[in-house]
């Protein structure tokens, strides 16, 4: 009996140990197209509606985990017309239950931000959560843009836009 358990016990070891590492591949192939951004960004970014001005912002992106896992930082400059600029860290993986890419982190005043996007394709990905969306889209290897947009009264309507150049 005690034999039995023990070829049961490989068994499950071996087979948890192959889901996991098929879950692992999973994460590499889902971030790998979003693997290409990995470096340091400069934007030019401007909010839109009352009060438009114009702000600079940086992003670095970070490999982790083998390229399992992307580390975020972003930084907003400040400025006489930008007094309150944001700045966010956060961690991308990918969840092969959803199959999604997942961000989770927090801003500068320990908001929660967590949302997700469907891997990235044709040089498009989009950040949701159900107070707004992030559309990103790769112009180049060396350019991409963003914007964040909100919903208000059944339409989406975009606060800030940003073009980013690979430093």
């Amino acid at each position: 009996m005690i034999r039995g358990c023990v070829v049961a016990s490989c068994t499950l070891l071996l087979c948890v140990a192959s889901t996991a590492a098929s879950a692992q591949d999973a994460a590499v192939k889902a971030l790998e197209p979003m693997l290409e951004s990995v470096g340091k960004w400069s934007c030019d970014a401007k909010t839109l509606g009352e009060g438009t001005h114009p702000f600079k912002a940086t992003l670095e992106l970070k490999k982790d985990f083998g390229g399992r896992a992307i580390v975020e930082r972003y930084e907003e400059r400040e400025s006489d017309a930008h007094p309150q600029p944001k700045r966010l860290l956060s961690v991308w993986s990918y969840d092969p239950r959803t199959r999604r890419v997942m961000r989770n982190g927090a801003d500068m005043t320990g908001n929660r931000i967590a949302d997700s996007t469907a891997p990235m394709a044709d040089g498009k990905f989009m950040w949701e959560d159900e107070a707004y969306r992030i559309p990103v889209v790769a112009q180049s290897k060396t350019q991409f843009s963003f914007a964040l947009t909100v919903p208000r009264e059944g339409k989406w309507v975009t606060l800030a836009e940003s073009v980013c150049t690979r430093q």
